[in-house]
């Protein structure tokens, strides 16, 4: 028993830490977020966003700042969906370091939470990007990509919540038994 008390004495230190360390992430990544939309909103405004430059052989080019918006706003968003997952994942700590277990349901819903998040921020932002470019300037000129990190993990979470679920039944059973 007194092995118990000390993993789970552990647990719940650990889950402090990690708690406080997502909290400051969360906080990174909104002003990630904030200096990104700045950013993209001084580009907006301090440059046309269709210019046309005549070069002395009289050849011209259209240039435009709406890629470059757009990858502004594609960044904003995966950090925006990001700094939700770090707020869940300190939700989840928080709640270890209270209850000592990492089995339990509502870890399950945070788990499963992050990795509908890790899934959508694999696809979300890049589509908003190739739609925006698409319309605004030509379909040829965008680029369509998935983010496989974000993909791979959401998938990674998904399958632990699958053994979270395993372990809370475990947990059900332990606790029952004491």
């Amino acid at each position: 028993m007194n092995t118990m008390n000390t993993a789970i004495s552990k647990i719940k230190k650990a889950s402090v830490t990690t708690s406080i360390a997502t909290i400051v992430i969360f906080l990174f990544a909104i002003v990630s977020f904030l200096l990104t939309m700045i950013s993209g909103i001084r580009m907006a405004t301090d440059q046309n966003m269709l210019a046309m430059t005549v070069a002395e052989d009289g050849s011209r080019t259209l240039t435009t700042t709406v890629p470059a918006l757009a990858e502004c706003l594609k960044k904003g968003l995966e950090l925006v969906l990001f700094a939700m997952m770090m707020l869940i994942a300190c939700g989840l700590f928080r709640q270890i370091s209270r209850e000592g277990s990492p089995f339990r349901a509502k870890s399950i819903k945070h788990l499963r939470m992050i990795a509908i998040l890790l899934l959508l921020n694999a696809v979300v932002p890049s589509i908003v990007q190739y739609l925006i470019v698409g319309f605004t300037v030509s379909w040829q000129a965008s680029v369509f990509s998935f983010r496989l990190d974000s993909l791979f993990l959401g998938l990674i979470f998904f399958l632990l919540t699958n053994i979270f679920s395993y372990g809370c039944m475990l947990q059900r059973e332990s606790d029952e038994t004491v």
